[in-house]
């Protein structure tokens, strides 16, 4: 909900300076073009909004499973779960809802994965455009491999074992003196 003032605050604050600016700009002796140019500047403006508004699939924290969809068929799928692996397709399944993901496009992450990387069962997150002549299939264009992914209660218990290791190894070079 915070997230969401932040956005709409400025955006308010935005639409009553244009607003101003359209009204003392009516008054000045540019006429209609000025006017065209000011509502294609607000159109840009706008669409950033749009995009702004779908969650980015790179965080490190596991999320619920989700499936977002934006007004122009951006898409976004969170910790989908893989039911089947093709060459450059993906079935995923979110909430029971099976979807299709064309990966042809696609970069993978972390820098160790790949599309033969995945298998049945792995999670992803997954960032794309819903086709509009492929019946609802989704055009990938980054694939998150949460599988591959270290976990933080994983890297922390890896970085705790090193530290006791050296302590260990300190305290035998102590114990030798």
């Amino acid at each position: 909900m915070i997230n969401m003032n932040r956005k709409i605050i400025p955006a308010i604050l935005l639409l009553l300076s244009l607003t101003t600016f359209s009204l003392v700009y009516a008054d000045s002796d540019r006429g209609q073009d000025g006017f065209k140019k000011l509502f294609r500047e607000i159109d840009k403006v706008i669409e950033k909004f749009e995009d702004d508004d779908l969650p980015e699939i790179e965080s490190k924290r596991e999320h619920p499973a989700s499936l977002f969809v934006g007004p122009r068929g951006q898409a976004r799928v969170i910790s989908g779960e893989v039911s089947a692996v093709a060459s450059s397709t993906l079935n995923v399944k979110v909430w029971g809802l099976g979807l299709v993901i064309n990966t042809a496009n696609a970069r993978f992450s972390p820098a160790n994965a790949s599309s033969s990387a995945i298998k049945i069962g792995d999670k992803v997150n997954i960032k794309g455009q819903i086709g509009t002549t492929t019946n609802g299939v989704i055009n990938a264009t980054r694939v998150n491999l949460l599988t591959l992914r270290p976990r933080p209660e994983a890297e922390a218990s890896s970085k705790i074992e090193r530290l006791i290791e050296r302590l260990r190894e300190l305290q035998k070079k102590f114990n030798r003196n």
